[in-house]
């Protein structure tokens, strides 16, 4: 009965597969590259996580009192620059994450891929998609975003109407850029009924939250007097809070307000407009140094 045990174990070890120490090596190297491989590609995706959390600075949230934005021009972009860009890989990824998922953040962030145009092919067309899946969810950034869409003509139709109706729905969840563009829209009775009460509200609300844009639009409402008593003092008190927080706009208005009454302050304004490459600023420097 022993004989039958150890013949029957001998059998099995036969036919047992056990790696050697040199397969265990080979396999344990494979494992390691795979490990490599998956940070690689977590890292990747970190970077690119990181890139369009600082977007919002893409959108042309950059209305004046008085004029409108113009449609943002990328036609010089070189073929190697747009190759350089190009990464199928990446935006394939975020759209297969957020068609699994159905997570408005995760839409938005496709659709702000897709409109900043840093990691894949710049395409609004596919933005505005993605900001409306969002949207109808509710989310405040693809509210805002898809507006601005809107406002713009990018990858839409313009319609001021409907680019009204977004913002307002993520002005009323706070979003600043929201607030201070449906603001613009009151202020000029575009898409909406002229309200300069209401606009004002509005504005108001965005520069307490310090939107630089806000204040700058402040400072000229109440420097022109637009649907305000004009009043000096409160465009050079908005304007001084916006060139403070470096806004290049507020630098030069502040340099053209100085002009003529205060030489000093005015060279002042318009170095630090001229620092941040503004050829206005920089022509009115030249001519007040040379005056000297």
């Amino acid at each position: 009965k022993k004989e039958k045990t150890k013949r029957e174990k001998k059998k099995k070890e036969k036919h047992e597969w056990k790696p050697t120490k040199k397969e265990l090596r080979k396999y344990n190297s494979g494992r390691l590259a795979t490990v490599v491989i998956l940070m690689a590609i977590l890292f990747v995706i970190g970077m690119v996580k990181m890139t369009s959390s600082n977007k919002n600075k893409a959108y042309d949230a950059s209305d004046n009192a008085t004029e409108e934005p113009s449609v943002i021009n990328d036609s010089n972009e070189t073929d190697l620059e747009s190759g350089l860009k190009t990464n199928d890989g990446i935006i394939n990824m975020y759209e297969q994450k957020a068609e699994l998922s159905g997570d408005p953040e995760d839409q938005w962030q496709v659709g702000d891929l897709y409109y900043a145009g840093e990691v894949t092919e710049q395409n609004y067309e596919k933005a505005a998609e993605w900001f409306a899946k969002s949207a109808d969810q509710g989310y405040s950034k693809a509210q805002r975003s898809l507006g601005i869409c809107y406002r713009m003509g990018q990858g839409v139709e313009i319609d001021f109407e409907e680019a009204a109706r977004l913002l307002r729905l993520a002005a009323n969840q706070g979003d600043d850029v929201a607030q201070q563009l449906l603001g613009m829209q009151l202020l000029h009775g575009k898409g909406v009924e002229q309200d300069t009460e209401e606009a004002l509200i509005w504005i108001n609300a965005a520069a307490d939250q310090g939107n630089t844009d806000a204040l700058v639009s402040l400072g000229a409402i109440y420097l022109e007097g637009k649907g305000v008593e004009a009043d000096r003092d409160k465009a050079i008190e908005y304007y001084t809070k916006a060139a403070e927080k470096g806004d290049e706009e507020a630098q030069y208005q502040l340099g053209q307000i100085y002009e003529g009454e205060d030489t000093d302050k005015a060279i002042e304004w318009y170095r630090k407009a001229s620092a941040q490459g503004s050829s206005r600023a920089k022509k009115r420097l030249q001519v007040l140094l040379a005056a000297e």
